[in-house]
C-alpha cells in the first residue's frame, strides 16, 4: 500500500490516510521479517564486544582476579573455553537463545547448563564475587542501525 493514492486531499481525508498507515505500520511483522539483519547488527556488536574486552560505551572490563589467574592460567577475559562467546554471538549456538514473533525480536544466552550456574549473568551483572563485566549490550552505533533498518522496512512497506 502507498500512503499517496491521490493528487490532492483535504485535511480530512489526509487525516484518514495517515490513521490507514499507522494502522498498517502498528501490525507490520517488522521483526520476523528484519530477524536476520537484527541479529546480524546484535551479533556484531557483541564480538566487537569481546574483541575489545570492553562494554559498548568503551569501558575496559575488569582484569582476571589472581584467584582466577592461578587457577585457570592467563587467559582473555570471559572466554576459558569459548562456550560463552560462542553463545552470545552465534545464532544457534549450545546456549544461545532467540525467540522471535512478528514484533518482537529477543536475543540472549543462557548458560545455566554450565554446573547449574548461569556463567554469562553472573559476568554480565556481577555477584559479590565476580566484577560486571558487561559483554552483552549494545552500542549507539547498533541501536542506530538497527532503528535504520526498522526504519527502511516501515517506509518500504507503507509508501512503497
Amino acid at each position: 500500500m502507498t500512503i499517496v493514492r491521490q493528487q490532492d486531499y483535504t485535511f480530512a481525508e489526509f487525516g484518514a490516510e495517515m490513521d490507514i498507515s499507522d494502522q498498517q505500520v502498528a501490525t507490520l511483522p517488522v521483526a520476523s521479517d528484519r530477524q536476520e539483519a537484527f541479529k546480524d547488527i546484535i551479533y556484531a556488536n557483541v564480538q566487537q564486544n569481546f574483541d575489545t574486552a570492553s562494554t559498548a560505551s568503551g569501558e575496559a572490563w575488569a582484569p582476571h582476579a589472581p584467584a582466577t589467574v592461578a587457577r585457570h592460567g592467563p587467559h582473555p577475559l570471559l572466554i576459558l573455553s569459548g562456550a560463552m562467546k560462542q553463545a552470545a554471538t552465534e545464532s544457534g549456538a549450545a546456549g544461545n537463545y532467540e525467540e522471535v514473533d512478528d514484533r518482537t525480536l529477543v536475543v540472549g544466552l543462557d548458560m545455566s547448563h554450565v554446573n547449574g550456574f548461569d556463567y554469562a549473568s553472573a559476568q554480565q551483572f556481577g555477584t559479590s564475587t565476580i566484577p560486571s563485566r558487561e559483554f552483552f549490550a549494545l552500542s549507539d552505533w547498533a541501536i542506530e542501525s538497527i532503528s535504520r533498518v526498522a526504519a527502511d522496512y516501515f517506509i518500504h512497506e507503507v509508501i512503497g
